[in-house]
């Protein structure tokens, strides 16, 4: 499972491994397909596979990001997958309609994403151990 996947284009690569940079010190689990995509094997399933096996999506929008097609299918797996996207606004440019309404983080540094994933994570480990002792305390009445 990945904490996040991150969409972007590569003409932002020198921003969005700055990211990957503070995810790995944060022991963060990404999905960045640079250094993450298996050789020898198709890459658009490995991307569907990637985005379902993410808690949520990482989207690092910019004018770049607007014109790659791959960006833009990838927002649409996510939507379908029922994920959830937190919008990295790199720049200026308009998010797509499909997240008009979701607030994003503005600026280029990457901490407050790395946070909000870190978060996320945090999150879904306390709903994992509540659910735990729910069903140890379950059983134990049960014995």
């Amino acid at each position: 499972m990945y904490d996040a996947f991150i969409s972007y284009s590569r003409l932002n690569l020198p921003t969005v491994q700055g990211l990957k940079r503070q995810c790995d010190e944060r022991r963060l689990h990404v999905f960045l397909d640079i250094g993450s995509l298996r050789a020898g094997e198709d890459w658009p399933p490995q991307l569907g596979s990637s985005v379902r096996d993410s808690r949520m999506m990482v989207l690092c929008w910019s004018a770049e990001a607007q014109a790659s097609e791959w960006v833009s299918a990838e927002i649409k797996y996510c939507h379908l997958a029922k994920k959830p996207v937190l919008p990295w606004l790199l720049d200026g440019t308009p998010l797509p309609p499909l997240l008009q309404k979701t607030h994003g983080i503005q600026g280029t540094d990457p901490s407050l994403v790395v946070n909000v994933v870190a978060d996320k994570r945090k999150r879904h480990y306390r709903r994992r151990a509540a659910s735990v002792v729910v069903v140890a305390v379950v059983l134990a009445l049960a014995l």
